[in-house]
């Protein structure tokens, strides 16, 4: 019985482990399928050790041996659907030294070359479904098939989806743009020094930004550009009795520290009152 109860409990917690992120990214289906999940725990509940052992692991199974099957049948159906469609009704533009819009279509011969370029895929899914592709003069293809193609490009791409889910990507290393590390450098001394000035200039994405990881490259001269920036502040430092500060230029020599000093110490400049 302590057995049936600690498997009971690491299979129910087991279940609704694998079920929270589905239902996370399915809000609208929360209430119903919770609701459901509960029954299933209860089903298990009052089956035997093996039933319960055997229905658990068929449970748990089931979606590892079903991508398989899934990933089969479209491959499958690439080779025997879309790859002749493909050669039918676009290989004649988008193909060779100089394909149009410089997509070559006959250079995709199987569902991961597919998949590792679905952009263009998308794209050509949204054409298709406008009937732009292929263009009038073109002899059209039968509704039948140019709709085969389309569910199946949606299909690889719900796959796709459903594997990566949860998933943001590669986190690209973002390096401080050169507007960033000045008012970072101003904030923590207290001195506008602009280290960056003799930096190229921050180069911008497709959509104008300049601050993103994509973009925001270190190469060895650049990295020479921050060593010699952080020299540069540090040029700035002066000794006070009570610790340190930084002046708004370079205080290297006696005179430069006398002038900051001076500078420093200025009388103040009261209001003359007029008779």
């Amino acid at each position: 019985m302590k057995v049936h109860n600690a498997f009971f409990r690491l299979v129910s917690c087991a279940i609704r482990f694998l079920d929270c992120a589905h239902l996370a990214h399915r809000p609208g289906r929360m209430y119903r399928e919770t609701h459901a999940l509960n029954r299933l725990v209860r089903v298990i509940r009052h089956l035997s050790l093996p039933a319960a052992l055997a229905f658990a692991s068929a449970l748990l199974l089931a979606p590892l041996f079903a991508a398989e099957p899934a990933k089969a049948v479209m491959e499958r159906d690439f080779t025997q659907t879309v790859k002749p469609f493909i050669d039918q009704y676009c290989a004649s533009c988008h193909s060779g030294k100089t394909p149009a819009a410089q997509l070559d279509l006959k250079a995709y011969t199987t569902l991961a070359s597919v998949v590792d370029d679905f952009g263009h895929w998308n794209l050509l899914l949204e054409r298709m479904e406008r009937q732009e592709m292929p263009p009038k003069p073109i002899p059209q293809p039968p509704a039948e098939r140019r709709q085969k193609v389309i569910e199946w490009v949606k299909a690889v791409r719900a796959h796709e989806l459903r594997k990566n889910v949860g998933d943001p990507g590669p986190v690209l290393a973002h390096r401080l743009s050169n507007s960033e590390y000045n008012y970072t450098i101003r904030d923590l001394t207290g001195a506008d020094i602009r280290p960056t000035r003799e930096f190229p200039v921050d180069p911008a994405n497709q959509a104008g930004f300049d601050n993103t990881g994509e973009t925001l490259g270190m190469s060895p001269a650049l990295f020479n550009k921050y060593l010699a920036a952080a020299r540069d502040v540090a040029d700035h430092l002066a000794l006070t009795p009570d610790g340190f500060i930084f002046a708004p230029g370079p205080v290297l020599s006696g005179p430069d520290r006398d002038q900051f000093a001076i500078k420093r110490i200025s009388p103040v400049k009261f209001p003359v009152e007029r008779e």
